[in-house]
């Protein structure tokens, strides 16, 4: 565990071109204001005036707050790039209502105050500490985009009245939240003005977990097994794991907390050896949106919850402020690009709350017709429980964030996004640029400015589904040393000097482990870091009588007219020959094929077009 480590924020990185600056865009100019009229048109803004009635449509929930503060945090993430007077307005308007909505303590809960004052901090299940936790992360962002502290002054109080009643009178009837987020947002809070205090309270209610369980769902679910330094395996909620654990390094970062910061380790080894699917996807489960037992994946019923994953990437940036180790990074670009993109449609403005691996059209809708539970097809543009949308706005607003990390002398490249960054080292104030195409092209160009020369080490990401790479300074070919995943390159630095990297794109066949009985004898396509999946409009409707040749030519083919710009990839793959239509359910075994042509795109873009069937596992000749 390395102490010397530190995130780049994203107010040091700027997106300039590229992928996702292009979801950068989409986010500010689509999404943003789309999730807010959504909000408002289904009670969320209204509910914090406090006077609806019985009779009124849409009654507040116990997670209405938590909505708005993530919206109101990707919303401050963007105005610190650009400043918009409209979207201001819309935010001070919610900050005036929680202001005039406060109680004498500092506390506000649109929920709570409206329903159940006699049951504050009573309720461990009921999101209290949850939503003060969201909105303290918001009221954080807005401060340090714009400049205006009431929003940050008005929850600062309502900690301090948190902090008396679980830290010094210890009299509420719980001891930690049922859904972990405010532990990372007290962290937040204490790197922002120093006061110890706050530490102190995120640390209390990460330490005392473990010593109670949940009325509802018992320990397992919540992460209250055992405390968290001694937990071993990924259990309970998936997305309440994720805020936890992301705390918890936060934690051993500030405390050089040995201990919490290998039981990170831990669980997270068991989340990547036994209970992730290939998407990055976590949560196998419909029951509570929890993880299931190791290796059970299934992928038509994968509950993979778009939050989890966003939470998961959370958990793995923060990792990498511990201990830059390449499968971090890996893990994380994995959860970016697949199991958190695939939860936003292209357009911007519709979403999924879960992402399965398999949908066969004709299920979902006999299942609608007959009002059973169904996996999602059609994205929407609203959720009764809408904590996706609001979550993954805030994450393509900071996403600058993750790309890049430092220490004293070092500064390590994470990610790969066409960008402009300023970084302070011990020896120099370092501009980079990053010039790229990725995850289109694996051609990636570091141009470095400086206010002087100096010796230090840029340490740059070869990816895991890297077979082979090059790299150049200035046009000349080195070989620096590899060590866990980044490759080290240490000299004396002059302006304008250029590091390029060269990642062949290559389509890989993944298989599974042989206990994970629903992918057995069957391959997954990735590129990149993309996975793919085909869909039933690009191909037959029987996407599960494709079987793929053993010797299997892909082709990687750009096309500018689909899906806002993808690379596809396509092979000549065996259907079996004929219909059963005129011979009954079953027929006397009879091998005879045709050839077809499979085409697969980037799993992130599925569910964009017409409706119809889609696979990502597919059986594979031997």
């Amino acid at each position: 565990m390395d102490n010397t480590i530190k995130q780049i924020p994203y107010h040091k990185v700027e997106q300039t071109s590229g992928f996702w600056y292009n979801w950068f865009v989409t986010n500010r100019d689509i999404t943003i204001n789309s999730v807010y009229n959504r909000f408002k048109e289904t009670g969320r803004i209204e509910a914090m005036k406090h006077h609806w009635k019985e009779g009124d449509p849409h009654k507040p929930h116990i997670f209405f707050d938590s909505d708005l503060a993530k919206w109101i945090e990707g919303a401050a993430y963007h105005l610190h790039y650009r400043r918009d007077t409209a979207l201001e307005e819309k935010v001070d308007e919610i900050v005036n209502l929680i202001e005039t909505g406060r109680d004498e303590h500092g506390y506000f809960n649109s929920y709570f105050q409206q329903f159940e004052q006699d049951q504050r901090w009573k309720q461990r299940d009921s999101h209290e500490l949850y939503c003060a936790g969201h909105l303290l992360e918001a009221a954080i962002a807005y401060a340090e985009s714009t400049g205006k502290k009431l929003f940050l002054n008005l929850m600062i109080d309502y900690m301090d009245y948190i902090y008396q009643v679980f830290y010094v009178d210890q009299n509420a009837a719980f001891s930690t939240p049922g859904h972990q987020e405010i532990e990372l947002a007290l962290i937040k809070l204490y790197r922002y003005n120093g006061q110890q205090k706050y530490l102190d309270l995120a640390a209390y209610f990460v330490d005392t977990r473990g010593q109670e369980s949940s009325k509802y769902y018992g320990k397992w679910y919540a992460q209250s097994q055992a405390p968290v330094s001694d937990q071993v395996d990924a259990q309970g909620h998936s997305v309440r794991f994720g805020y936890l654990f992301a705390s918890a390094a936060d934690l051993a970062k500030e405390r050089q907390d040995i201990k919490l910061f290998m039981a990170c380790q831990r669980v997270l080894r068991d989340v990547a050896d036994r209970k992730m699917y290939v998407s990055g996807g976590v949560g196998s489960l419909s029951y509570g949106e929890t993880f299931g037992y190791p290796y059970i994946l299934p992928n038509k019923e994968a509950y993979t919850e778009t939050c989890a994953s966003i939470s998961l990437a959370m958990v793995y940036n923060r990792m990498l402020s511990l201990d830059v180790d390449g499968e971090y990074s890996d893990l994380m670009e994995l959860e970016l690009y697949n199991g958190a993109l695939a939860g936003i449609s292209l357009k911007g403005d519709s979403f999924t709350y879960e992402n399965p691996l398999e949908v066969i059209y004709k299920d979902v809708q006999f299942k609608e017709i007959v009002g059973a539970p169904t996996r999602p097809y059609a994205r929407q543009e609203v959720f009764s429980c809408s904590c996706c949308p609001p979550n993954i706005s805030r994450l393509l607003a900071s996403l600058s964030g993750y790309q890049y990390g430092s220490s004293e002398d070092t500064i390590y490249a994470h990610l790969f996004s066409s960008s402009k960054a300023e970084i302070e080292l011990s020896a120099a104030l370092v501009g980079i640029e990053q010039t790229t195409n990725y995850p289109w092209s694996g051609e990636i160009d570091f141009t470095i400015s400086m206010n002087q020369k100096s010796v230090w080490t840029l340490a740059v990401r070869i990816p895991g589904w890297s077979s082979s790479h090059t790299i150049t300074v200035n046009g000349t070919e080195i070989t620096p040393l590899i060590k866990k995943g980044y490759a080290f390159i240490q000299r004396k630095w002059e302006e304008g000097d250029t590091v390029h990297l060269s990642l062949p794109l290559e389509v890989i066949e993944l298989e599974s482990h042989p206990l994970i009985a629903e992918d057995a004898g069957k391959v997954a396509i990735k590129v990149g870091p993309l996975l793919y999946c085909a869909e039933e409009c690009d191909n037959d409707e029987r996407l599960w009588d494709y079987v793929i040749n053993k010797e299997t030519e892909y082709s990687l083919e750009w096309r500018n007219d689909l899906l806002g710009g993808v690379n596809t990839v396509s092979a000549m793959v065996k259907m079996r020959k004929g219909s059963f239509e005129k011979q009954g359910l079953y027929r006397q075994w009879s091998p005879q094929y045709s050839e077809k042509k499979l085409i697969f795109v980037p799993y992130y873009s599925w569910c964009n077009r017409e409706p119809g069937n889609m696979s990502v596992w597919f059986r594979k000749e031997i």
